[in-house]
Order: C-alpha cells, then structure tokens, then sequence
C-alpha cells in the first residue's frame, strides 16, 4: 500500500513540474512584452503625440486609442497598479473566506478553454486514485470519500463527494449517486457501476485513474506545444497593432504632400 501511495505521489509530483515548465516559457515572454509595451506608451507615444499635434490633421480612430490609453498609464499608472493590486488582494481574501465565492472561482475555472479540462481530468483522476487506494487498504466506502473530499482541490467537487457519501449514507447505490450529481463523465460512473456489481470497485478505480492520468499527462504534453504559438501570435497582433496605429497618421501625411 505504501509502495501504491509513493507511486501516486511521485506521478503527481511529476505532472506539476512538467505543467510548470510548459507554462514558465510563455508567462516570461508575455512578461517582458508587457513591460515593453508599457515603456512604449510611456516614452515613445508621447513624441508620436505632440508631433501629429503640430501636423493639424484629424488623427485615425486606432492612433487616437493608443493615445489615450498612453496618456491614461502615464498620467494615472500608478492608480491603476495600485487598483490592480487591491482587486488581487481581495479577490484573495474573498476566496479564503467567502464560501460562495470559492464555489464560483472553482466553477469557473473549470470552464476555463484548456486549463479547465485539464483541472477536470487531474481531479478525476486523483478522486479515482484515492478511492482505489483507501479500498484496497480495507477503509469504508463512507471514510473514504470523507478522505476523498478532503484532497479534491475544488469546491465544487468536494461538495457533489460529499453529497454522493450521504447518498451512500442513506442506502443509495455509489455509482447512482455519481450520477446525480452531474460532475462526472459518464464513462466514470458507468466504470464504477461495474466494479460495485462485480465486487471490484478498487480495482476499477485504479483502472479509471490510470486512463485519466494518462489523458492529462497528454494534454499537459499538448499544452507546451500549443502555448507558445498562440503566445506568438497574441504578443504579434499587439506590438503590430501599436506599430500601425502609430504609422497611420505617417502614412496619410506621405499621401497629402
């Protein structure tokens, strides 16, 4: 049983440091794109302004954007770090502390493109994983889905655990209770059906963990690939975006001389 619980740790730890690494590449870059940006409103927009200034001509409506939110960071940049940073601070306090907010947070990171399903399938697999472990080392089905909950990471989950252990409670059939709480796949609640019928539910749940590891260990895979592209892509359309609205105005004076 140790030798099982060692394994599940050591896969998990395995599964951060690849998600970390996949994500520590396109966290820096768009790091550094934003603070070039900002120098660029900062420093360089205003000479773009008070020379379009000096021209007379009506400016394009992208050029005037930029201008405006050049003059907004640097006449009031510090407010709105100052702002970003206490929306932060109590996002945080409210998520420590306010039970429905939690709830909210944690549903809607699931719905999150990407990162969503990976938090899905991590919290499936490790709800299947502890479950095969606490059977399989003679614990009640009740204890361990108090165990269960305890580890599940997200609110959400861990309420529809709780549910489905007094759904149990009260004489329900597991997989049943699974059903009804309407936070997992239906190949999950058809798996542990089997195993409840044959006798075998430890040994389907490790089964059903081992197949959702395996999806997340994919996708984790997918996610660094995919990541950097759409990074490139997303930091290409906004320097290009400034560098035309910029140029706009160049252009149309080129056109009138």
């Amino acid at each position: 049983m140790l030798d099982r619980i060692a394994n599940y740790l050591e896969r998990r730890r395995s599964l951060r440091k690849r998600l970390r690494k996949a994500l520590s590449y396109p966290l820096a870059v768009t790091g550094i794109a934003l603070i070039v940006t900002t120098i660029l409103l900062v420093n360089v927009i205003p000479q773009f302004t008070s020379l379009f200034k000096s021209t007379g001509h009506h400016l394009p409506l992208p050029t005037q954007i930029i201008i405006q939110l050049a003059n907004t960071i640097r006449l009031h940049g510090w407010i709105l770090l100052l702002l970003g940073f206490s929306l932060i601070s109590l996002g945080t306090q409210l998520y420590r502390h306010s039970l429905k907010f939690h709830r909210f947070i944690d549903r809607l990171w699931l719905k999150v493109p990407i990162f969503g399903i990976i938090a899905e399938k991590t919290i499936i697999a490790r709800f299947c994983r502890t479950l095969a472990i606490t059977l399989a080392a003679g614990i009640p089905l009740l204890n361990a889905l108090e165990i269960i909950a305890k580890v599940a990471n997200n609110l959400a989950y861990q309420q529809a655990i709780l549910k489905i252990r007094d759904e149990v409670a009260a004489g329900e059939q597991f997989n049943y209770a699974m059903q009804m709480t309407a936070v997992f796949p239906n190949a999950i609640v058809s798996m542990m059906a089997i195993g409840e019928e044959s006798g075998e539910l430890d040994t389907m749940a490790h089964k059903a963990a081992s197949i959702y590891e395996e999806d997340v260990e994919l996708l984790v895979e997918n996610l660094s690939h995919l990541l950097e592209p759409m990074i490139m892509s997303i930091l290409g359309i906004l320097i290009g975006g400034l560098v035309i609205a910029m140029y706009l105005p160049i252009f149309k004076l080129g056109q009138t001389f």
